[in-house]
């Protein structure tokens, strides 16, 4: 079983960027690994916007910003 995270930028449709998601494989990880590819691939000193409507993937965002390591951050628990 594998999820798929796709992204495609509103301004050029032509471009785009698709990943699959193995190993443990959820909704919210495929969301977050979406929007992370939005911003790793964006031009330098762009204006992201990124719109979810999934309260997880905003709660681990947040999780995010409070200073956890990447490792113990990925391992966080995506439930409400």
């Amino acid at each position: 079983m594998h999820m798929e995270a796709t992204f495609v930028p509103q301004y050029d449709v032509s471009l785009g960027c698709c990943a699959q998601i193995i190993h443990w494989p959820s909704s919210t990880r495929a969301k977050l690994a979406a929007i992370f590819m939005a911003l790793l691939t964006a031009p330098l000193h762009s204006c992201v916007k990124i719109f979810t409507d999934s309260a997880a993937v905003i709660q681990s965002i947040a999780k995010g910003q409070k200073g956890l390591s990447t490792k113990k951050w990925l391992k966080t628990p995506n439930s409400l």
